[in-house]
């Protein structure tokens, strides 16, 4: 049997490490709550139904079908087909709570991607991460939007990471 003292050294968690992965988990968990509301949208029907038709007929639309406002005018909406497909997707295998779920992970994604910029400083970026969730909650709602969220995080984050690259190759020709 293995002895307490042999564990500790065995696994080198530090303090800070295991303070990072609680904050995270922390984080998580409120992110999952704050996300968790039932569909609010009355949007969200319009773009289940577009996903629908864009599935059945396999091409996209090209004539409203179903605002009786704009009969027989050219659809609009012709920039959110993609997303369109994955909300009907998402809610034609999990109803309602897949929708949910859907959208918590939107939020996990996005601000995973936030969290991986600085991964030093793990645990108080992750509450600033809380922070913005907060003021961000109404744009985690079930519309194409969500989906921009995650690319904004990672443009962003992508963005970042070339301009460090950048750094290191002008810190590189100088001192050669």
């Amino acid at each position: 049997m293995r002895s307490f003292v042999a564990l500790r050294y065995a696994s080198p968690v530090t303090f800070r490490t295991a303070l990072s992965l609680g904050t995270i988990v922390a984080a998580l968990a409120f992110l999952a709550w704050l996300i968790t509301f039932k569909i609010v949208d009355s949007d969200f029907w319009w773009h289940v139904k577009a996903g629908e038709l864009l599935w059945n007929t396999k091409s996209m639309i090209r004539v409203d079908p179903c605002a009786y406002t704009r009969e027989g005018l050219p659809y609009l909406a012709r920039h959110e087909w993609l997303a369109q497909l994955l909300l009907y997707g998402v809610y034609s295998l999990g109803g309602p709570l897949g929708i949910v779920l859907l959208r918590i992970a939107a939020a996990a994604a996005t601000f995973g991607i936030l969290l991986s910029l600085d991964r030093r400083n793990l645990w108080p970026n992750a509450f600033l991460c809380i922070a913005a969730a907060i003021v961000m909650r109404q744009g985690f709602i079930e519309r194409p939007q969500l989906f921009s969220n995650i690319l904004f995080a990672f443009v962003l984050a992508q963005s970042f990471r070339l301009l460090d690259l950048q750094d290191e190759f002008q810190d590189n020709t100088v001192e050669k």
